[in-house]
């Protein structure tokens, strides 16, 4: 019902952690043809109770186009291993323990200014696509990363579109809802 509700929506924003979200997001914008606007932040520990990096970025992304898979923010690995944590936290241990899997990283602090800073980044982003004000075309900004640590802001073009969603591109309602068994009825 919630995919259903988030699929009448004229724009998509995520401002998630994990990558089993994320992916769903970016399948339900492609699926519904409906931009996408992403949200990601992250703080490195030094290993000595301080902080060795900040950064960020904020990803537009259109149906179509790439997706956070093809830019390698997310990967197909921590998006399972995501769901078998989820669903089955018995065996997530045991193939963590084993090497079948990568462990999810748990240590990511959240600091609420930081997050705040991308998140105003990310109404400026969609702003911007609705009224054009940068000197240079949005087609330069699919993908902003910015380090706070390093005061950088690195600005990508949008890439090669994404093998894995292109065919489901303007899909809609399908059965099993976006090509995924576990939201079926």
């Amino acid at each position: 019902e919630t995919v259903k509700q988030v699929a009448g929506c004229d724009v998509v924003f995520g401002c998630m952690d994990g990558a089993e979200g994320r992916n769903l997001l970016n399948r339900l914008a492609s699926f519904y043809c409906l931009p996408y606007i992403d949200v990601g932040v992250r703080l490195e520990a030094d290993g000595m109770g301080g902080v060795s990096q900040v950064c960020g970025g904020v990803h537009y992304l259109q149906p179509g186009g790439s997706s956070l898979i093809s830019r390698g923010v997310i990967t197909t690995d921590d998006i399972e291993a995501e769901a078998l944590r989820r669903t089955d936290p018995a065996e997530y241990e045991r193939r963590l323990k084993v090497g079948y899997i990568r462990g999810i990283r748990e240590d990511r602090p959240a600091v609420i200014s930081v997050n705040m800073h991308f998140a105003s980044m990310a109404i400026n982003e969609f702003l911007a696509r609705l009224h054009p004000y940068r000197d240079d075309p949005n087609g330069d900004y699919a993908w902003t990363s910015i380090s706070l640590t390093q005061m950088h802001l690195y600005p990508k073009t949008d890439g090669v579109a994404c093998e894995r969603l292109s065919k489901y591109v303007g899909r809609g309602d399908m059965k099993p809802l976006l090509d995924m068994p576990i939201l079926s009825e």
